[in-house]
């Protein structure tokens, strides 16, 4: 499972899937930079334990990002669901979707078998 509804990630640990990024009045340029930083939750302190960036090929209004299987193996494997917090940057200097007045964005890590995708 790799879904996002209403900026929450609900995704199963080592599934593959993509989101598609892009902010109200903003169209990307190309050569602009985004950056979704991933990080344990109350750990925005520290260094994230995934970082995936896109950079523009061609203008738009939707930013593609990726994630691949490896992308979702965060952590130890759990029997509960974990959660992280996360971040969208923009070129590095802004920071369009972010812990705000409402809180956290919230990115959902929940159980997948081991043996599914090879992980640890």
């Amino acid at each position: 499972m790799f879904k996002v509804i209403n900026n929450v990630f609900h995704v199963t640990r080592g599934d593959q899937g993509m989101v598609d990024i892009s902010f109200d009045d903003y169209t990307f340029a190309v050569d602009d930079k985004i950056t979704i930083n991933v990080y344990n939750e109350d750990g925005m302190n520290n260094e994230p334990v995934l970082t995936k960036t896109v950079t523009m090929s061609a203008a738009g209004d939707t930013c593609r990002v990726s994630f691949a299987p490896s992308d979702t193996l965060l952590g130890n494997p759990q029997n509960e669901r974990v959660t992280y917090w996360y971040e969208v940057l923009l070129n590095d200097y802004q920071t369009p979707l972010c812990f705000d007045e409402k809180g956290p964005k919230l990115f959902y890590l929940y159980p997948g078998g081991v043996d599914n995708y090879g992980g640890n």
